[in-house]
């Protein structure tokens, strides 16, 4: 995510957060203030209410006070006469009606009601006739007499909130009566309509809001209302209606939620445009100025000029730059060149094989790759030091270097690498015809024709090498080493300094190898079986003191097999111990039989693996089968092959020890095949050397032979026993036993057998 959009994500929520908050604070303080405000506007309308009730009250009481004082009621009282009565005090009346007409009342009425309750007068600013008092507003004017109350004054229909005053005096002396019982005392009601303050409450109601007289003596309710006791006639409530105060407060959500809309996006985009003015905006220079440096080219980055953070930051890594580029160029010499020659090294070489591949697949054009093998380096290496190995693959990689620039050609790229150790390897994709590549190779084997000089001294090297071409030996990295590897091999196997090609029947070989190690990898160890092949003493020859117990292999897919068919990739595998145990069990298996028609003193040669030597777990599985077997080690003698000094050169020898200790006889097996010394036959600790036939085939050749029964001396002088292998003439065995060897094994004698041929011919 780029940082434009980080900082987008980052500053928004928390502009919207913040603004949210302040919002919710703002909407908190101006929700009370709403509900303030519109107190404050109850409490004004309801004080001009009262304004407006309070002249109606006070002109209602002066026009009974004005009535009072006129003569008008006195005459009424006075006069028997009941028309003359009415006409006087509607006289009288006349000038106090005038006032009631300056206040607006569309209704309004008079009467005298005695103590009984009877109407002796009444009159009212109507066009009926017949219009009367109410019985209730009688009825409200007896409870006055008997409460002896003389004076009243209520809003006495609530719903159209009309005025009642009510004075009662004594009709001669015209103030409150001493008996409010007594004929003389009467009552005087106004009823007055105020018009002017019915228009106020409807006008408040048109607004939402709620006009009442309520019973203050229950408690006062909750909500946004106001009181006023009006005079002595009760409390007026003004009150704003729920769907009033929620208009006001959506009103209040919806201008408070557009101003933190505008807000919050005004602001974000101000603070973004700052920030990619003075934050991002240089940081993506610097960025793409970065962006466009390359460590292969080697591109120029010139640092800013300006004195603040970025500026900083690009001269900080134009430092870093100068220093990557150097740690760039050695970590990239150090990833595709070998320390030592500066060639390229396997990796990097595998991975141009594979882009020349690529490129040779779509040119339609061949390949050709070359495994070379410095042959007797590790003699170099091992007699003159390391040192000098060292200088010497260092010289060896010039001269190379230099053979393969004569094959280049312009478009065309050719490769060299040192693979590991001694083996180098050079693709090539200038030429392709084998003629030429023959050419180039013996340029390459006259790099070192009789050894290779340094200085003044010529160190007894060659070359081997092995040649793959793209795509007929393979096409893969893969294929392509391996088979020049093994056309290497070949070469080396021919007698070294040679060219080696790879071919159909290296690849019948390969292919070989691979049946055979399938093969192994469904052993069946059933499919293994024993032949036994006697071993005779020099002093009478059809004596029979020893048996060597040969192993063979009935394979299902490739038929009978001998050892040296299979044992080596066997060892290769790691099967070589479940084999080995095999074999010795069976031969303790067929020990008793062997005994018991051979004598006590028969012993049975077994061959097992060199690679033993350095297995931990081989003295387990000998001394396991002993003790299932009960077989005593006197009667047995493990051979080893002469190879087993390359695994015990610079290991203990230990395990021979342990053998040893164990009771079994030691023997060296094939001697003369391999290549140990004389002192390592003095030191190992062996019963018996076995001749290699290929020593008892020399017997013949005089110039060899006196060499040969030389050492069957020296053999015998270190109180060796020497058993002869491959014994096929009669002048062998009386040469071998005139050398003093003391036993004698081959076709001479007697073919390998299986157990069953040997208890019956023996």
């Amino acid at each position: 995510m780029k940082l434009n959009k980080r900082v987008s994500y980052l500053i928004f929520p928390v502009l919207l957060c913040s603004y949210l908050v302040v919002a919710l604070g703002v909407y908190s303080t101006q929700k009370n203030g709403v509900f303030q405000l519109e107190k404050r506007s109850l409490d004004l309308h309801l004080a001009e209410s009262n304004a407006i009730i309070e002249r109606y009250l006070l002109v209602t009481n002066s026009f009974i006070n004005s009535l009072l004082h006129s003569n008008s009621l006195m005459n009424y009282f006075n006069s028997n006469d009941k028309h003359f009565k009415a006409l006087s005090l509607e006289k009288g009346l006349k000038s106090s009606i005038d006032d009631l007409n300056r206040l607006r009342s569309d209704f309004w009425s008079i009467a005298l009601i005695r103590s009984s309750g009877s109407v002796e007068y009444y009159y009212e600013d109507s066009l009926d006739p017949f219009a009367s008092i109410s019985d209730e507003k009688i009825a409200k004017v007896v409870e006055l007499f008997k409460n002896k109350k003389d004076f009243y004054k209520s809003i006495y229909d609530k719903e159209h909130n009309k005025i009642l005053m009510v004075r009662i005096i004594d009709q001669y002396t015209f103030k409150t009566p001493v008996d409010f019982d007594n004929s003389t005392s009467v009552a005087i009601a106004i009823i007055v309509d105020p018009t002017a303050f019915k228009e106020k409450l409807e006008d408040l109601k048109t607004t939402g809001l709620l006009v009442d007289w309520p019973d203050i003596s229950k408690g006062v309710e909750s909500g946004v209302s106001s009181y006023l006791p009006v005079s002595t006639i009760g409390h007026l409530r003004i009150s704003a209606s729920e769907d009033r105060i929620q208009d006001k407060l959506n009103t209040l959500k919806f201008n408070l939620a557009i101003g933190f809309i505008l807000v919050t996006f005004a602001s974000y985009l101000i603070l973004m445009f700052l920030i990619g003015q003075y934050v991002t905006g240089p940081i993506k220079k610097l960025q793409q100025k970065l962006s466009r440096v390359n460590l292969e080219k080697g591109l120029n980055f010139r640092p800013s000029g300006k004195q603040d953070e970025i500026g900083e930051l690009s001269r900080t890594f134009n430092k870093l730059y100068e220093s990557l580029i150097a740690s760039y160029s050695l970590t990239k010499e150090l990833a595709e060149r070998d320390p030592l020659t500066k060639l390229y090294n396997r990796r990097f070489f595998q991975e141009k094989i594979e882009e020349e591949i690529a490129q040779a697949n779509l040119d339609k054009r061949g390949l050709v790759l070359l495994y070379l093998d410095i042959d007797n380096f590790k003699y170099v290496n091992d007699s003159y030091g390391h040192d000098v190995g060292d200088l010497l693959l260092q010289s060896f990689s010039r001269h190379l270097e230099r053979e393969i620039s004569l094959l280049n050609v312009p478009g065309y790229n050719n490769y060299l690498s040192r693979l590991a150790g001694d083996e180098f390897s050079v693709l090539i994709s200038s030429i392709q015809d084998r003629a030429e590549i023959e050419l180039a190779c013996k340029r390459l084997l006259n790099i070192c024709p009789a050894g290779f000089t340094i200085g003044t001294t010529t160190y007894p090297i060659s070359l081997s090498i092995g040649v793959a071409f793209f795509p007929d030996s393979g096409n893969s990295v893969d294929d392509l080493m391996k088979h020049a590897d093994e056309a290497m091999y070949d070469a080396k196997g021919t007698g070294k300094n040679k060219v080696s090609f790879y071919t159909e029947a290296l690849q019948q070989k390969s292919q070989n190898e691979k049946v055979l190690d399938i093969a192994l990898r469904q052993l069946d160890l059933s499919d293994l079986s024993l032949l036994y092949m006697p071993v005779f003493t020099t002093e009478a020859f059809e004596t029979v003191y020893a048996v060597e117990a040969l192993l063979r292999w009935d394979s299902p897919d490739l038929g009978p097999l001998l050892p040296e068919d299979f044992m080596s990739a066997v060892e290769g595998m790691g099967l070589f111990e479940d084999i080995d145990a095999w074999v010795i069990e069976q031969v303790f298996k067929d020990f008793p039989s062997i005994k018991s028609r051979l004598g006590d003193d028969i012993r049975v040669c077994i061959n097992i693996s060199s690679a033993q030597l350095s297995s931990l777990s081989f003295m387990a599985t000998l001394s396991k089968l002993m003790c299932q077997y009960e077989v005593d080690s006197r009667s047995f003698e493990l051979e080893i092959s002469e190879s087993f000094s390359g695994y015990t050169r610079h290991k203990d020898t230990g395990l021979m020890k342990m053998l040893k200790d164990l009771g079994f006889r030691l023997s060296l097996d094939d001697f003369g095949a391999g290549h140990i010394s004389v002192a390592q036959l003095v030191e190992y600790p062996i019963d018996c050397v076995k001749l290699n036939s290929q020593f008892v085939d020399n017997l013949s050749d005089e110039m060899k032979r006196d060499r040969i029964l030389g050492l069957i001396k020296f053999c015998r002088s270190q109180g060796l026993d020497v058993v002869a292998e491959g014994v096929e003439t009669s002048a062998q065995v009386e040469l071998l036993k005139e050398a003093g060897c003391s036993g004698l094994e081959g076709y001479y004698f007697s073919q390998p057998m299986s157990l069953s041929a040997l208890l019956n011919r023996y």
